[in-house]
C-alpha cells in the first residue's frame, strides 16, 4: 500500500496514566485528606499510584510545549476506573483542551470499567500519621465503606469519557462505530462467545474518528468480558491476560470491521493510526515468561494471531497494558501487508514517558520522551519515607521508577513468576554459574544471579533504554542457545532475548514494507 499522499504531521502516544488523584478524601469519607496508597501496595504493583496526576501533567505539558494538539491514550486512563478518578481525568484533559487545544482519544483498558457495577475493590492508604487504612465498595470488616470504591460499568464510565473520542466531536468529519453512528452504549452492544457456546452481548466502544482532513483514528475496545462463575470478580471474567487472543475467540467480528475500514482509508487516501489496550504483535521477542506460579505470563500474540490481525491491513498499531518501551513488526509480504506495533511506556512504571509519532509520505518516525522530572512530589516521598522507604539520593522521577523495578522483582516476580527456591539459587550463584560454556565463565563470573534477574526485568521493560552496562549487555546478547530445561536456563534464553530486541527508542518505519530502523 502506498501512503504518500494521505495526511502528513504528529501525534503524541501517552499509555496507561493510571490516574490515581489523591485530593479525593472527600469523595472516600475522609474530607481534608489526601487519598496516598501505601508504600505496601505501590512496592507489590506494577505501578506506582501517588505520582500518576504529576506525571500525567509533566507528558502532557512537554506535548503542549513541542506543540503536539492530537494524543491518544491507549487505555487505563485512570486507577481502577472509580468515579473520582474519572472525574479529576476529564477535568484534567478538559483543562489541557482549553489551555493547549489538544484532542485526546481514548481506548477502553481492563482497569478504566466494568461490565456492570457489581466489582468490588479495596484499596490500601496510608494516613497523616503513617498508619495504614482501608478503603471498600462493600462493607468489609476493618474497612471504611463507601461506593465511591467501586469499578464504574461501562454506562456508568461512558458520560466522564464521551468527550475524549467516544462520542463524535464537533470538529469531526466523520465519527462511526462498528454499529453505526449513534454513540450511546446501549446501541453499541457486541456479540460474545461464551464458553458453552452461546452468544451474548456486552459493550463495545470501539470507534473510527477523521478529527482533521486525512487522518482517520482508529479505536479498537479489545476488552473482553464473558461469564464465568469461578471469577472473583463478579462472575464474569475479563480477558486482559489473554489480549488479542481473547478478541479473536470471542469477538472476531472486530476483525471484519477493522478490515473494512481499512480499505475504505486505502481507497479514499486517507492516513489510518491504529490503536487498541493490548499488543497486536510479540513485542517481546519471544519471551513472553512462564506460564508457572499463577500464570502471570506476559501473554502475546501468536504467529497465527498476528497473521490474522496483519491480513485486516491496518498496519501501525500503537499498544499499552504491559507498561513496555518495545516494538515489533511483521514484515510485508505477497499474502499479507505489513503490521507493525510500538508498545508505549507507562508514565507510572520504569522507564516513564510518552511517544511522539511524526508521518511523513511512507514513513513514520518515532521518538520516546523519558520523564525525567514529575513536579509535586515531596509530599509523597515524605510519606515514603516516613513508612521506611530508602529512596536513591539521586532522586529524579526515572530514578524512583528504576528503584521501585528492582524493589518489584524481588517482591513480586520472583515470587509469582519463578519457581521456589530460585531466588535463594541466584542469591548464592553468579552467571558463569549458570551457563556452561566455557567461553563466558571469566566475565561471567562478574554478574551476580540477582544482578542479572534484575537485568531481566529493566530489559523487559525498557528495552534498549534499559540503561544496563554495555558490557554485561553485550554479555546476554552472545549468550549461547540452550535446549536445557529448568529456571537457570529459562534466565538465560530470556536475558538473550530482551537483549536483542527491535529499536524501540528513536526509530524510523517504512510502512510499506514494515522495516525498522533505529535513529
Amino acid at each position: 500500500m502506498t501512503v504518500a499522499a494521505a495526511w502528513e504531521g504528529r501525534i503524541g502516544i501517552l499509555a496507561d496514566p493510571h490516574l490515581h488523584a489523591i485530593e479525593t478524601g472527600a469523595a472516600f469519607g475522609r474530607p481534608g485528606q489526601h487519598m496516598l496508597r501505601s508504600l505496601n501496595d505501590t512496592l507489590h504493583s506494577t505501578r506506582v499510584f501517588n505520582e500518576s496526576e504529576p506525571a500525567l501533567r509533566a507528558a502532557l505539558d512537554e506535548m503542549a510545549a513541542k506543540g503536539i494538539t492530537l494524543i491518544l491514550i491507549l487505555g487505563d486512563m485512570t486507577d481502577d476506573g472509580q468515579t473520582p478518578n474519572w472525574e479529576a481525568a476529564a477535568t484534567i484533559l478538559r483543562d489541557y483542551e482549553a489551555r493547549a487545544g489538544m484532542r485526546f482519544f481514548l481506548t477502553p483498558g481492563n482497569h478504566d470499567q466494568w461490565v456492570n457495577g457489581d466489582l468490588v475493590q479495596t484499596k490500601e492508604f496510608s494516613a497523616e500519621d503513617g498508619s495504614v487504612f482501608s478503603v471498600s465498595s462493600a462493607p468489609d470488616n476493618g474497612n471504611d465503606a463507601t461506593a465511591a470504591m467501586q469499578r464504574l460499568s461501562y454506562a456508568q464510565m461512558f458520560p466522564h469519557a464521551s468527550g475524549f473520542g467516544f462520542a463524535p466531536h464537533p470538529d469531526d468529519l466523520l465519527w462511526e462505530t462498528p454499529f453505526g453512528t449513534d454513540p450511546a452504549v446501549e446501541s453499541r452492544m457486541g456479540a460474545i462467545a461464551t464458553d458453552d457456546a452461546e452468544t451474548i452481548f456486552v459493550p463495545d466502544l470501539s470507534y473510527l474518528a477523521e478529527p482533521v482532513a486525512g487522518l482517520w483514528i482508529l479505536s479498537i475496545d479489545a476488552s473482553v468480558y464473558w461469564p464465568d462463575p469461578a471469577s472473583n470478580k463478579g462472575d464474569w471474567r475479563d480477558g486482559s491476560s489473554e489480549g488479542w487472543a481473547a478478541v479473536l475467540q470471542r469477538k472476531s467480528w472486530l476483525l471484519d470491521w477493522m478490515a473494512t475500514v481499512s480499505a475504505r482509508a486505502e481507497r479514499l487516501g486517507k492516513r489510518l493510526v491504529t490503536f487498541s489496550h493490548y499488543p497486536v504483535l510479540d513485542v517481546l521477542n519471544g519471551a513472553s515468561g512462564q506460564m508457572d506460579a499463577g500464570g502471570k505470563r506476559r501473554m502475546m500474540p501468536n504467529d497465527g494471531i498476528a497473521a490474522r490481525i496483519a491480513s485486516t491491513g491496518i498496519g501501525l498499531h500503537f499498544s499499552g497494558h504491559w507498561h513496555l518501551n518495545r516494538s515489533a513488526t511483521r514484515l510485508a509480504t505477497p499474502d499479507a501487508p505489513a503490521l507493525t506495533n510500538i508498545a508505549a511506556p507507562s508514565t507510572v512504571g520504569y522507564p516513564a514517558g510518552w511517544k511522539e509519532l511524526d508521518l511523513q509520505g511512507n514513513t513514520a518516525e518515532i521518538t520516546t520522551h523519558l520523564l525525567m522530572n514529575a513536579a509535586g512530589r515531596d509530599h509523597i516521598n515524605d510519606a515514603y519515607r516516613m513508612a521506611g522507604a530508602k529512596l536513591p539520593e539521586a532522586e529524579d522521577y526515572q530514578s524512583f521508577l528504576r528503584w521501585h523495578l528492582t524493589r518489584l522483582v524481588f517482591l513480586r516476580h520472583l515470587p509469582r513468576d519463578w519457581e521456589d527456591g530460585f531466588a535463594e539459587l541466584l542469591a548464592t550463584s553468579t552467571l558463569a554459574d549458570l551457563i556452561e560454556e566455557e567461553d563466558f565463565t571469566q566475565s561471567a563470573a562478574e554478574i551476580s544471579g540477582l544482578t542479572a534477574i534484575s537485568d531481566l526485568y529493566l530489559l523487559e521493560r525498557a528495552g534498549t533504554l534499559a540503561q544496563v552496562p554495555k558490557e554485561r549487555l553485550a554479555l546476554y546478547q552472545g549468550l549461547p542457545p540452550s535446549n536445557a530445561a529448568g529456571p537457570a536456563a529459562r534466565l538465560l534464553s530470556t536475558l538473550h532475548k530482551h537483549a536483542n530486541s527491535a529499536p524501540d527508542n528513536h526509530l524510523r518505519i517504512d510502512l510499506v514494507t514494515g522495516a525498522l530502523t533505529a535513529v
